[in-house]
């Protein structure tokens, strides 16, 4: 008894190429395309409006981070040597914690949890697990001066790099990539 109990018309076909010579043709007889090309009307966009708005994103991804890192004086060209060393603190310590400060909120701009991966995640995990390692260090009272230094610096580079790993997710992030986190990739 056979499996296929629908009727089928002039039976099945006695061989492989009887088979292939009943399937449908796998185009028509005649392209119906030059029927239809006349009639659609076709507009060219106009490219400026797109350029427009990339060069828009792209001052606005490098200006928004740079003003929230606090205002920047107005200088004139040839008076920029007295202004970096005017401005600076005197104290190393009051530099660092002050750029610990800025790289905090730079951070704050540039995470972006939405789009994270697990490998992502993980990375970010444990820089905020360095950086909390090093916070607990700074906080006990007794630290002589070089370690307070040495604490600042090493709080400083670590902010630094989770800057740095937040903001290239991001890029990724927009040009339609994520972070891949694996050493090896076997495709």
């Amino acid at each position: 008894m056979p499996d296929d109990i629908r009727s089928t018309q002039g039976g099945a076909p006695a061989d492989w190429g009887a088979a292939f010579a009943a399937l449908p043709l796998e185009r028509p007889d005649r392209d119906a395309w030059p029927d239809i090309a006349p009639r659609l009307r076709v507009r060219a966009r106009p490219q400026w409006p797109v350029r427009l708005a990339i060069a828009a994103a792209l001052v606005l991804v490098l200006i928004v981070p740079l003003r929230l890192l606090g205002p920047m004086p107005a200088v004139a060209p040839n008076v920029v040597a007295t202004t970096a060393t005017a401005t600076t603190p005197a104290d190393p310590l009051v530099a660092l914690q002050s750029e610990s400060a800025q790289l905090e909120r730079l951070l704050d701009v540039a995470r972006d949890d939405r789009v994270s991966s697990g490998a992502a995640a993980e990375v970010a995990v444990d820089l905020d697990r360095q950086l909390a390692r090093i916070d607990a260090a700074l906080a006990r009272s007794d630290l002589p001066r070089d370690r307070q230094l040495t604490l600042w610096q090493a709080r400083v580079d670590t902010l630094r790099e989770s800057v740095g790993f937040e903001s290239t997710r991001r890029w990724l992030v927009a040009q339609g990539e994520r972070y891949d986190g694996a050493l090896v990739r076997v495709d």
